[in-house]
């Protein structure tokens, strides 16, 4: 095995022995090398301590962490091995389990009770349809509907309280349809390990779970929160745990305190062993140094008071540039004229990453960046179309399309919704309700009628409302005539074996769009030209995504099931993918993201700025994970925190750093481009923008124009 790229404290990671019932815990900061030691380890299990692949499961809490460390795997296997066979590598790999602790949930309780649904925006507004307007007035918590019914449900599940009948209703319904909330989820896979040991070949992934893993790798273990903590230990028992991440990087504490879920996983092994990667890759020394004052000293487990002490990277002599600037509208216009000189200079666009506290803030860049020339990306956990509202209606509508028709119904005896083991026609209900409820004029009285005499009758709500006819329908006017549409529109599908037979994206998509115009869809209605605007390029997106699954299906399933079973696997790893891999044959565009977000990620030059009226200060390990995405330039914007001002400042022109652009092209292995400030200048004169005169929106265009004239 080749270790000569590793630093010292890299291969003491590798050299820890493996034994059961032990763990190791890797102390690791940003920059220092973390992705790459965890599968050097994995590599070194496999080839020197007798660990076979499939004995080796790797965990994390986010898709872009696990997609990270899945594309990379390969990469690692093939320069760490000598041998050429290219088949028997990517073998190997494949046989390693790589999960987000989430998907892996999901894998535990899919094999034990079969295909299970996340409630998303719209499955919280159809459930608050029966809700009476009596109990929302009783509770009385502030917020939007969806959430307030998303927070009484957990809380009720939590404390134990007496018992509730509106909300017990609601549990019914969706244990009864297989719909869990995250926090459901975990609590049912950690319940199911522990249950008697499954033996047969039916439930091989829970039995390999409890017997044939043999070493726990976690990366990131800074995400962890308490919830999760049950099912880690439970899955680690036994076994060697490895725990890589660092706690000043921990900035998902509304979840719960990491510090609980990280002190329990130190003790859960009487033998634990704590490496820290000490070295930096990523900042520059100025950046780091900076970043180490915000930090909190009192939990920092090795005392660094010398920053040569973890510093790989030559210094860039640029300290961060600092600046207050109250006002939103000047805020954007100095950026806007920061991102000018950095084009003009050596950066790139997709070089540059502009990080707020909240979307609201990247909504106020975006809405600016419009009227420039200046292109720019959002970068999100998924694609922007998954989140939008109108595009999960027409994926809800697909699954009541899949779980309503015929060769998804059987015997309707003994219905009953409170049972665990549920067929296929019942598990319709919830589906049923969330699209329901999106048809104009049906509301929360509607739905409870109707709910409350299929629960009558002992019928599914899809199986009660094909049965009657119009006349018994027990809705008057307007309302009975939209319930009629619906059931006609979706037993007309069911009689045209649609469903089965359509494997074409385009014709699938466009009867989607149809049925939601003829039932009228109530976002849809009266809806502005802007917000038309972002539903087609969803659409288009969605298109993308059917067409992505249509090549992957096998020939014995319907496009419509394969795209509901794994499109949110395939569509999110792709996301990533391309994230990860950028465009580094042009100028590419400005990254926009919450510092949230851009975790994990890291970028040449990044500005952190305030947009926000409220001058509350940054959360310290927000701003610390914030500042440390930047390798070579940072940029604080209207940022409030104590440590500021005892913060090194640069306080010259960037265009004047001959040296330091040097730097930056040396350290992104580029051809260095020699700028002067002469020729900003020359087209700050050229463009009538000189700097006594306020900056113009059209201004940044003609810089952006020419500066593509460097590359």
């Amino acid at each position: 095995m080749r270790k000569g790229k590793l630093t010292s404290s890299q291969k003491s990671v590798l050299e820890a022995k493996y034994e059961p019932n032990s763990t190791l815990k890797v102390v690791a900061g940003p920059g220092s090398g973390k992705t790459t030691t965890l599968l050097h380890k994995v590599h070194h299990l496999i080839d020197s301590q007798n660990i076979h692949p499939d004995e080796i499961l790797i965990l994390s809490l986010t898709n872009k962490a696990v997609d990270n460390i899945f594309g990379k795997l390969t990469s690692v296997f093939y320069e760490l091995t000598d041998s050429d066979d290219a088949q028997h590598i990517e073998q190997v790999a494949d046989k390693i389990g790589c999960y987000t602790i989430h998907g892996l949930a999901n894998k535990i309780v899919t094999e034990r009770e079969g295909t299970v649904s996340i409630i998303e925006e719209n499955g919280w507004r159809g459930l608050s349809q029966l809700v009476s307007k009596d109990y929302w007035n009783k509770t009385r918590s502030p917020g939007k509907k969806t959430k307030r019914l998303e927070k009484l449900l957990s809380e009720y599940k939590k404390q134990n309280k007496s018992s509730d009948d509106t909300i017990d209703k609601l549990i019914q319904i969706m244990d009864s349809c297989k719909v869990l909330t995250n926090e459901d989820l975990i609590i049912r896979a950690s319940k199911i390990l522990t249950e008697p040991t499954f033996d047969s070949a039916e439930f091989s992934f829970i039995r390999d779970l409890n017997q044939r893993y043999k070493v726990i790798l976690i990366d990131e273990f800074q995400d962890l929160y308490p919830q999760l903590l049950p099912l880690l230990q439970t899955i680690s028992k036994n076994k060697q745990l490895i725990i890589f991440g660092d706690v000043h990087q921990s900035i998902y504490e509304f979840l719960g305190a990491n510090s609980t879920v990280v002190e329990a996983l130190d003790h859960l092994h009487s033998n634990t062993i704590t490496v820290h990667l000490n070295d930096n890759f990523r900042c520059s020394p100025e950046i780091m140094k900076a970043a180490r004052k915000v930090i909190n000293k009192e939990h920092v487990a090795v005392e660094l008071e010398t920053i040569s002490d973890i510093i790989v990277k030559e210094p860039s002599k640029v300290d961060p540039i600092i600046e207050s600037i109250d006002n939103v509208d000047a805020q954007l216009r100095y950026i806007e004229t920061e991102i000018s000189k950095l084009v003009c200079s050596s950066a790139k666009l997709s070089d540059i990453a502009i990080l707020t506290r909240s979307n609201a803030e990247i909504d106020t860049i975006i809405d600016y960046f419009k009227n420039s020339a200046i292109p720019f990306e959002k970068l999100t956990s998924q694609p922007e179309w998954m989140s939008d509202v109108r595009i999960q209606y027409i994926i809800d509508f697909m699954r009541t399309i899949l779980l309503t028709s015929d060769d998804n119904n059987s015997n309707n005896n003994n219905y009953r919704p409170n049972e665990r083991n549920c067929t296929p026609n019942w598990k319709s209900d919830f589906n049923t309700i969330v699209t329901l409820s999106g048809v104009k004029g049906i509301g929360y009285a509607t739905i409870q009628q109707l709910y409350q005499s299929a629960l009558s009758n002992e019928q599914p709500l899809w199986e009660y409302l094909k049965s009657l006819d119009a006349g018994d329908i027990p809705i008057a006017g307007h309302i009975k005539q939209q319930i009629q549409r619906y059931v006609g529109l979706l037993r007309e599908l069911h009689r045209s074996s649609f469903v089965s037979s359509c494997n074409e994206p385009i014709e699938l998509l466009e009867m989607l769009v149809n049925i939601i115009s003829d039932i009228e869809y109530q976002p849809l209605i009266n809806i502005s030209k802007k917000d038309l605007d972002i539903v087609m390029k969803h659409l288009q997106d969605l298109l993308l995504a059917l067409n992505e699954a249509k090549d992957s299906k096998p020939s014995d399933c319907s496009l419509l099931e394969w795209f509901l079973t794994h499109y949110i696997e395939q569509v999110t790893s792709a996301h990533h993918e391309k994230l990860l891999a950028g465009n580094k044959d042009d100028i590419g565009t400005i990254k926009l993201s919450t510092i949230h977000a851009a975790k994990g990620l890291e970028f040449p030059i990044v500005l952190i700025s305030n947009l926000s009226q409220n001058q509350y200060p940054i959360d310290t390990n927000a701003l610390y994970v914030a500042m440390t995405r930047a390798r070579n330039l940072l940029y604080l914007i209207n940022v409030n925190h104590k440590e500021i001002k005892n913060i090194d400042r640069f306080s010259h022109s960037i265009l004047e750093q001959r040296n330091f652009w040097k730097y930056y092209n040396r350290d992104l292995k580029r051809t260095n481009i020699i700028t002067t400030k002469s020729y900003y200048t020359e087209l700050s004169k050229k463009y009538n923008l000189l700097p006594s005169k306020r900056m113009l929106h059209s201004a940044p265009k003609t810089f952006l124009r020419a500066a593509k004239f460097l590359f």
